[in-house]
């Protein structure tokens, strides 16, 4: 059965379902092609549609294509409040909690990710806790959850009544048309030569190495703690926590920080946005509300010296520290990416 056409069915028989079919029971495990990069970026899809595919590379990880990014907003924007945003991590937000959280925060549904990368267990613990406090999912959201347990990636604990991953998997997702209905919007997504997107799946997929390949995760810990010095840590954990990642997830800072720094440069995505927001807090131009003073002058002192560093020598040193063979693709080989849309 092609790809679409099974994803399609899926969709369908989990929105005409009864929202608490799934607890009910254990869904049938459905084996999806595996598929390139370069093939999953390049994807056409009708208008409304999203589709999964698995990595050929790396199999634990699964790729969601939305084809647009109100869809993958409404499908996983309440998952980024949970495990990764700064005041949210670790609590389930109404919808009315969502909608106050983006409009405080000059986000939109469209914008708040413009990819998004999770562990199925970080996709378990929502649903659970979700379930716990009487919160009832989109449909959107309870679109993924459905999927993700027809491919086998969530089961229903029938006996202890919660979901469970049945193992070490990652979800990621892009999206690849921009509708722009909501405010503010951002003119770099949605465009016909998917650039902005290609760097957007590439960030995405150094994240699932982080999250399936336990030697990649250790190998980027030991350069973390073993070769960066405290201060740049400390830098780093600011500048992350400026663009509202909780900085007291130690996990999250090392995952974030490998995987900006190993994108191509893009002013928004990669390398240049990490350090650009490095000198633009050094120089004054940029005070995030987040930071105290001292923190403040702690990256005004060091921002400079470290954005320099992350250019000029650490990208390349990590790459040759982590090794030829989780450089998957190559970046000389990042533009091949970038499909038509």
């Amino acid at each position: 059965m092609p790809q679409a056409v099974l994803t399609a069915l899926l969709v369908a028989l989990i929105l005409a379902a009864p929202a608490d079919q799934g607890y009910a029971q254990n869904r049938a495990s459905i084996d999806l092609p595996a598929a390139g990069l370069v093939e999953i970026l390049g994807g056409q899809l009708g208008v409304g549609c999203w589709q999964v595919y698995r990595w050929e590379s790396f199999p634990d990880v699964y790729i969601v294509h939305f084809e647009n990014y109100l869809l993958q907003g409404r499908a996983l924007n309440r998952m980024a409040t949970y495990c990764e945003k700064v005041g949210t991590r670790g609590r389930v937000l109404s919808d009315r909690q969502l909608a106050y959280y983006l409009r405080q925060n000059n986000y939109s549904t469209e914008n708040l990710y413009s990819a998004h990368d999770y562990r199925t267990s970080d996709l378990a613990s929502l649903y659970n806790a979700a379930r716990a406090a009487g919160q009832q999912l989109g449909e959107e959201e309870l679109a993924i959850q459905g999927a993700l347990a027809d491919l086998g990636l969530l089961r229903w604990d029938a006996d202890e009544e919660r979901w469970r991953a049945t193992g070490e998997q990652a979800v990621l997702s892009f999206a690849t048309r921009y509708l722009g209905r909501e405010q503010p919007s951002c003119e770099l997504l949605g465009r016909p030569d998917r650039r902005f997107e290609a760097h957007a799946l590439y960030h995405e997929s150094r994240h699932g190495l982080y999250f399936t390949e336990p030697q990649y995760a250790a190998r980027c810990r030991e350069y973390w703690h073993d070769v960066l010095g405290a201060d740049d840590r400390e830098v780093l954990r600011l500048v992350l926590l400026a663009n509202d990642y909780d900085a007291a997830d130690e996990e999250l800072m090392i995952n974030e920080w490998q995987a900006y720094l190993l994108t191509p440069a893009h002013d928004y995505v990669g390398l240049t946005a990490l350090s650009g927001g490095l000198r633009r807090i050094a120089s004054g131009q940029w005070r995030p509300r987040g930071l105290s003073y001292p923190q403040l002058q702690l990256v005004q002192r060091h921002g400079d010296r470290l954005a320099a560093d992350l250019e000029n020598w650490m990208a390349d040193d990590l790459r040759r520290w982590l090794g030829p063979a989780w450089d998957v693709p190559a970046v000389k080989d990042i533009n091949s990416l970038r499909g038509g849309g």
